[in-house]
């Protein structure tokens, strides 16, 4: 299994560049489609933004970010020392009431859901947060393997 850590120290959007062209450097060095690619970016976009807005609440904190080849698949794990947060706790938005009727939130998880295979939290020993978006069967095996 590889991996590789990408480690942010005051977690600011503007940080979401870099961690955008580490996670899309090294999901397309495992050989994945770029359409895949592109969700799996949308999705770890999507949770360090909550991380950043909602978990450490504008203030700045540790984001570690760690891409692993897992067989056929890829995870990507991120880890914060925000507030504990479960977002597979986060019940599925009701799609279909009205735009205006629908409450605040949610759409971000759901957007995860959507585009991740699974979805995994866990609370880190030092009482930080750990979530684990997995996409499944998508490393393509080349010609030489």
């Amino acid at each position: 299994m590889d991996s590789s850590t990408f480690t942010i120290k005051k977690a600011k959007l503007k940080h979401l560049a870099e961690i955008r062209r580490f996670v899309d450097s090294e999901v397309s060095a495992l050989n994945v489609h770029p359409d895949i690619i592109y969700n799996i970016l949308l999705s770890t976009t999507e949770a360090i933004t909550n991380i950043i807005l909602h978990g450490y609440n504008g203030e700045e904190g540790l984001i570690v970010i760690e891409v692993k080849q897992e067989d056929e698949s890829v995870a990507i794990y991120i880890r914060d020392e925000a507030p504990q947060f479960d977002p597979t706790q986060i019940p599925t938005p009701d799609l279909t009431l009205p735009l205006e009727d629908r409450p605040m939130g949610g759409m971000g998880i759901h957007l995860i859901r959507q585009f991740m295979d699974r979805i995994i939290y866990r609370e880190t020993p030092q009482g930080g947060n750990e979530l684990i978006l997995v996409k499944e069967n998508v490393i393509q095996k080349t010609l030489e393997e």
